[in-house]
């Protein structure tokens, strides 16, 4: 009944229409009239499988067309969009080699009516394309051009396209949340228009009620200030009459408008639906009062879970996270729904962690469920088991099914788990949480995170935005964007310590905010202008600043706003040693706004008073409340310098353990927020904590992270003390050769000035020389810790130090040098109030002859 005669050449993706209309505007395109186009359709509606058409069918209408095919992943940052883009682009010109050297010959032959700058590009491109992967392998070596990749891949993209035709695709374009990536794409759309011999092609969901609750911002932005000059291609649902083509463009028979309901009219849902019926044989079936849910597998394999112990509780404690139970069978629909919520691919040890039940019970759990996910691998940046949904129209039953109340108060719940926890790491969880919360219906939430991925990308990204806007001066760039990427280049540059360029930005910013009358910015601006002064030690101009930002924010009564400055002259008024000034503005902060952020701040501020005097246990509560709560609210990099104070603290007052726990999470949030400065003061404080508890391999591999950090970030002042740290704990393992070539190279990079760490270093270089038998450079060693350790007054490696002479100098049979160290070393028993030691000293000295 379900197969028929032979199935036609080619499989019916795309209605002919929507294929022609796609058709005349590529046409267009190779005629010279370069032109963008939006493809719209919701997920599975057919947009990709409507351009594999139209790719099928350019060969035919002109040889030589580069095709470009470059998917937007929601998870990524703008700069693995754009890395992304270079890799596309460079992947399609190995595997089509003549069209490589097509392009290079194009791009060569333009050279001479080009500056300088992107006669570079267009070389460093061209150099690009010379090193294709190895015969047998897919991969190749990327590597980007260090003048504005960005600017460097428009230009590349239009001296491509002034002579060849070229598709460029980029799908789920709405997913992209990078300001700088979409003004990339803003500038190549007008610098194209009628010029090029380009068709760029955008998919993205259509915007309604829902999806505006997740897609990007800056797209929408785009699109209704382009509206009138873009294309449109809004690709409707299938019915009968598509399914059933398709069905016969298969070989295939069923009941294509039962399969046409079931799928939403979304072709790509077709396709997997009628594969997974026709391994049922249930393509002719009646699919009435059918949905996908129901053809989902939620069977649950019992035999592949542990019995679960009798007093085992109904529901999972999310709260006691070491006393976690084991999943059951019974656990099953919460652990898909939860799924389901993360992703088509997911870890399984973060659904554990929402759902509250052990990790390992829940990789039972999920292998059990064998028709519905399948392992994919594991992961050891997270450790943990990566799952998918075996079918995408799995996920989406499973999501069909949970649209009740409870369903979206557990998507809310699972939201702001993700913003808590998870959110301060990065931006593929910000846009996973925003995903999270749309099916919650939270939009609120939702935008909040918005604005937090826009500002997501890396400072380089920013720069690579800031020229341009400047490069391409006809592109009628909104006020608002402008402002985005002055200010967030501006706060990223001062947070780099990269004092020059800030200054060039400050003065940029705030003369445009004047030109445009934008007092918000200005006061903005100035705010920023004061962290850089106090940055760089000028508190003086940092105080006139923070106070010229507060007038402007009173007198446009913006209460939140001037609450930050308060926190900000808190700093300074700290910074300046007056720390009840500090609190008092701490105290108009609060006062000025009850904001989440502003609380946040002051529980930091109050720390940062707490800990300068020595008032260590209220500063470790109000360290973790700021923490706790810039956690909640998703500011990363408050979280983290909190965590870090937290940490500090900790070691400080002896509760290592603790330190260390806290300190080991700041170096992963470091990594995540990609701050390699947070993650060097991370390790090499995490090293001391696990030296402390005597973990010294952990304490070595921290160590020596930090210093491979301190090497990389060219900061050579750290470089003697994270030398010294490392050799330290080599020695306290009993790596004694090790520590002791260690020590010698942080006396290479020892300032002049640093008797403390000078005397560190000669002590325990001594120690370690002399476990290794060289008695000769110990000897030297402990005579060059004594001058600095009198005159710091440490009275215990004075003591030891004279000892260890004393006992080398007996040994050699110098009766008096060993007397006159051994005298020294009972002196400073007397200064140090080291009486345990006396009578030991005294023995060595009868013992003299």
């Amino acid at each position: 009944m379900q197969e028929t005669s032979e199935a036609k050449e080619n499989v019916f993706v795309a209605r002919e229409s929507d294929v022609r209309t796609l058709r005349q505007h590529l046409e267009a395109a190779l005629a010279g009239d370069g032109r963008t186009l939006v493809l719209q359709a919701p997920v599975g509606g057919g947009k990709r499988a409507l351009v594999g058409e139209l790719v099928r069918e350019a060969a035919s209408l002109e040889d030589d067309v580069l095709v470009l095919r470059i998917p937007v992943m929601d998870e990524e940052d703008g700069m693995r969009t754009l890395v992304r883009m270079y890799a596309g682009l460079y992947g399609a010109l190995h595997r089509e080699k003549l069209l490589g050297t097509k392009v290079e010959m194009v791009l060569n032959a333009q050279l001479p009516r080009h500056s300088r700058r992107t006669q570079a590009w267009f070389q460093a491109f061209i150099e690009g394309l010379k090193r294709p992967p190895k015969p047998g392998e897919d991969t190749f070596q990327l590597s980007l051009p260090r003048d504005n990749p960005a600017l460097g891949l428009i230009k590349v993209l239009l001296g491509i396209a002034s002579k060849l035709p070229v598709i460029l695709e980029l799908q789920n374009i709405h997913n992209c949340h990078s300001l700088p990536v979409l003004s990339l794409l803003e500038a190549l759309m007008d610098a194209l228009a009628g010029k090029t011999r380009m068709l760029l092609l955008l998919g993205s969901e259509p915007i309604d009620d829902h999806s505006s609750i997740y897609i990007s911002a800056a797209w929408r932005d785009l699109l209704a200030r382009r509206r009138e000059e873009l294309e449109y291609l809004q690709l409707e649902p299938w019915g009968a009459t598509e399914v059933q083509e398709f069905l016969e463009s298969r070989g295939l028979d069923g009941n294509a408008s039962g399969i046409a309901r079931v799928a939403s009219g979304k072709p790509g849902f077709v396709a997997e639906l009628v594969d997974l019926l026709k391994e049922r044989d249930m393509l002719g079936d009646d699919l009435d009062g059918m949905g996908l849910i129901d053809l989902t597998p939620t069977d649950v394999d019992e035999s592949e879970l542990d019995d679960a112990p009798e007093d085992s509780p109904e529901e999972p404690d999310t709260q006691q996270v070491g006393k976690r139970r084991k999943a059951q069978a019974s656990d099953a629909p919460l652990v898909a729904h939860l799924a389901a919520l993360l992703g088509q691919l997911f870890p399984s040890s973060l659904v554990a962690d929402i759902a509250g039940l052990e990790r390992d019970s829940v990789d039972d759990l999920l292998d059990a469920c064998g028709g519905l996910f399948k392992e994919v691998q594991y992961s050891e940046q997270i450790k943990s088991w990566m799952y998918a949904f075996k079918r995408g129209i799995y996920r989406f039953g499973i999501l069909e099914a949970n649209r009740d109340e409870q369903a979206r108060q557990r998507a809310g719940n699972v939201g702001r788990f993700i913003e808590r926890f998870l959110v301060p790491r990065g931006h593929a969880f910000i846009v996973k949480a925003i995903r999270v919360h749309a099916e919650a219906g939270e939009s609120e939430r939702a935008a909040l995170l918005k604005g937090m991925a826009i500002s997501a990308d890396r400072t380089e990204l920013w720069a690579m935005a800031h020229e341009i806007l400047k490069e391409f001066p006809d592109v009628s760039w909104p006020d608002p964007m402008r402002r985005a990427v002055l200010m967030n280049l501006l706060e990223r540059l001062i947070l780099a310590n990269a004092v020059e360029p800030a200054e060039k930005v400050f003065n940029e910013a705030i003369a445009w905010a004047s030109q445009v009358d934008d007092r918000t910015m200005q006061g903005w601006v100035l705010l920023l202008g004061s962290r850089l002064d106090q940055r760089r030690g000028d508190l003086f101009r940092a105080r006139d600043r923070a106070n010229d930002s507060l007038t402007f924010f009173n007198s446009e009564g913006d209460k939140m706003r001037a609450a930050e400055v308060h926190s900000q002259i808190a700093m300074i008024e700290l910074s300046d040693g007056n720390s009840n000034a500090a609190l008092e503005q701490v105290e108009l902060a609060e006062t000025s706004s009850d904001s989440p952020n502003v609380k946040a701040q002051a529980a930091f501020i109050r720390g940062l008073v707490y800990k300068r005097d020595r008032k260590f246990s209220e500063a470790i509560q109000q360290f973790k409340t700021a923490n706790e709560r810039a956690g909640q609210i998703g500011q990363g990099a408050l979280a983290l310098e909190a965590a870090l104070n937290l940490g500090e603290t900790l070691l400080f007052t002896k509760q290592a353990d603790k330190a260390a726990d806290v300190l080991n999470r700041c170096v992963q949030i470091a990594q995540a927020l990609r701050n390699p400065v947070k993650e060097r003061t991370a390790s090499a404080l995490l090293g001391q904590a696990q030296a402390t508890l005597k973990h010294f391999q952990a304490a070595i591999n921290s160590a020596g992270h930090a210093l491979e950090l301190t090497g990389k970030l060219n900061f050579k002042q750290l470089l003697a003390a994270d030398t010294y740290n490392l050799g330290l704990f080599n020695f306290l393992a009993g790596n004694h050769h090790e520590a002791a070539s260690l020590f010698r190279q942080a006396m290479e990079h020892l300032a002049p000035a640093d008797r403390l760490l000078r005397k560190e270093i000669h002590f325990n270089l001594g120690m370690a020389l002399k476990s290794v038998g060289e008695i000769s450079g110990s000897r030297e060693a402990f005579q060059a810790a004594l001058e600095p350790a009198l005159q710091s007054k440490d009275w215990n490696k004075v003591l030891v130090a004279n000892r260890e002479l004393g006992d080398m100098a007996r040994d050699a049979g110098n009766s008096e040098e060993a007397r006159k160290y051994y005298e020294a070393a009972m002196e400073a028993t007397e200064s140090g109030g080291i009486h345990d030691a006396r009578k030991a000293l005294r023995r060595r000295l009868d013992s003299l002859k």
